[in-house]
């Protein structure tokens, strides 16, 4: 069987068992939540221990598969334990009394990226969370802290490998 099929020729998408417009909110969210995680399978690429990644990511799939369910698969994210790990990075690379206008480290810039497209996959799923009853409400936690682990990590990272942390002046 190839690749393709030729069935979103038309503009409509298979999301679950129903066919919707590429452009829903389902498709949106699931998207977003696929590029997330692309961008994560990139950075694990890059880390020495990239465990935390690939848990996170396998966090992301349960979303998608519990958003493509309506809420028939169960999603498997655990906020406290990204809380635990945000604790844990936190210690390590003190408070912040600054904004962060970039990190000198590539890989934490790639990390701090993948921050701003988790931040814009939460928007898109509060918005296709209206009225959906069934969505895990962990979901919504999970993803508004996976962007604050994602921002802990790229301090975590800029620090361990060499990087400033360049800070916003305002002028």
């Amino acid at each position: 069987m190839p690749i393709y099929t030729k069935t979103g020729d038309s503009g409509n998408t298979s999301v679950g068992k129903r066919r919707c417009p590429k452009d829903c909110p389902e498709a949106e969210v699931i998207g977003e939540l696929d590029e997330l995680a692309s961008l994560l399978g990139v950075i694990a690429a890059e880390m020495d221990d990239p465990a935390d990644l690939e848990r996170i990511m396998s966090d992301i799939f349960s979303l998608n598969a519990h958003i493509m369910s309506e809420g028939k698969y169960p999603f498997s994210g655990n906020p406290a334990w990204l809380e635990k790990r945000i604790d844990e990075i936190w210690a390590e690379v003190g408070d912040l009394h600054h904004f962060i206008l970039r990190f000198t480290d590539p890989l934490a810039a790639e990390i701090h990226y993948a921050r701003a497209i988790c931040r814009r996959a939460e928007r898109r799923l509060i918005t296709f969370a209206k009225g959906k009853e069934w969505l895990d409400e962990g979901a919504k936690a999970y993803i508004n802290r996976l962007s604050d682990y994602l921002f802990a990590l790229a301090r975590w990272v800029n620090r361990k490998n060499g990087g400033e942390e360049r800070k916003w002046a305002h002028k």
